[in-house]
């Protein structure tokens, strides 16, 4: 079990990390620590479940996504894993886009107008 609780703090301390330590601006700061939650909760299920029965067999794919289905657990389950998943890519890809459009040199400021 103390393994187990170690795996779950990754994206904890990875974020806390990510937003202290990386020497870049604020936003990717952000979407570093962004794309790793989405990353961890694409993951994390299948990394306890490899710790619980000690075979990669038992890793949770996400294969069973259909988004025409709610209404069984597999389904569910995997519909919102992907969900966060593309969804926090997506948020990191902002924020990215943002801080490159936010500090763009001042002479591609000028000849774009």
């Amino acid at each position: 079990m103390d393994l187990i609780a170690v795996v779950m703090l990754v994206p904890v301390w990875t974020t806390f990390l990510s937003l202290r330590y990386m020497r870049t601006a604020l936003p990717f700061r952000l979407a570093a620590a962004i794309a790793v939650f989405g990353a961890w909760v694409f993951v994390g299920g299948g990394l306890v479940n490899v710790l619980f029965y000690g075979a990669f067999a038992s890793f949770d794919f996400h294969m069973h996504v259909n988004f025409a289905d709610w209404t069984t657990h597999p389904t569910v389950n995997d519909n919102l894993c992907w969900l966060v998943h593309i969804v926090c890519l997506i948020a990191a890809a902002v924020l990215c886009v943002v801080e490159v459009a936010l500090h763009r040199p001042a002479d591609e400021k000028s000849e774009a107008k």
